[in-house]
C-alpha cells in the first residue's frame, strides 16, 4: 500500500469510527417494518439485528460449528442459517463480533473456517482489500455528490 493510500485509509478507519460513535449516540436502530418482503429483500424482519444480542444468543453456538472446522470442510452461511434458524445478517454479525475478538475464523466462497495464521493473514488481507474497494467507493460517490449538477446531467 502506497503512503497516499495508508493515509486515505487511515482517514477512512477515523470517518467510520466516527460514523459508529455516532450510530450509538443515537441509538437508532434502522426500521424497514413499513416494506413488504422485507425478510426475503434483507434476510432480517423489521430492525437490524442488535449486534450485541446476536452474539449472546448465537456467539457460542456459531464458534462450536466453526472452530472444529478446516479450509476443507468449512461451512457456508446458508448452512448456518439453516442450523441455527437465524438470518444471514446475524451470521454475518456474529463472525464480525468473533473477529473483532481476534478469533481466526476465516472465509471464502467455500464457507467460514478456523483457520491457521497464514489463513488467518490471508482473510486479512481480504478485508483489507475490501475495506479500501469501499472506502474509494464512497470517496467518489462523495466528489460526485460536490458537483450534483454533473451527475444530474447523466441521465
Amino acid at each position: 500500500m502506497t503512503p497516499y493510500e495508508q493515509q486515505q485509509f487511515h482517514t477512512l478507519k477515523k470517518r467510520v469510527l466516527e460514523l459508529e460513535a455516532e450510530v450509538k449516540r443515537l441509538n437508532t436502530p434502522t426500521d424497514f417494518t413499513g416494506f413488504t418482503g422485507t425478510k426475503e429483500l434483507l434476510g432480517f424482519e423489521g430492525i437490524m439485528p442488535d449486534r450485541n444480542k446476536a452474539f449472546n444468543e448465537y456467539g457460542d453456538a456459531i464458534m462450536d460449528i466453526i472452530k472444529p472446522r478446516n479450509k476443507k470442510n468449512a461451512i457456508i452461511s446458508e448452512q448456518l442459517e439453516e442450523m441455527l434458524d437465524i438470518s444471514g445478517t446475524i451470521v454475518r454479525s456474529v463472525v464480525g463480533s468473533w473477529r473483532d475478538r481476534g478469533a481466526w475464523i476465516c472465509s471464502s466462497g467455500n464457507g467460514y473456517w478456523w483457520g491457521t495464521r497464514k489463513e488467518a493473514e490471508v482473510t486479512l488481507e481480504s478485508l483489507m482489500q475490501r475495506a479500501r474497494v469501499i472506502f474509494l467507493r464512497a470517496r467518489n460517490m462523495g466528489k460526485s455528490l460536490a458537483k450534483p449538477a454533473v451527475q444530474e446531467s447523466l441521465f
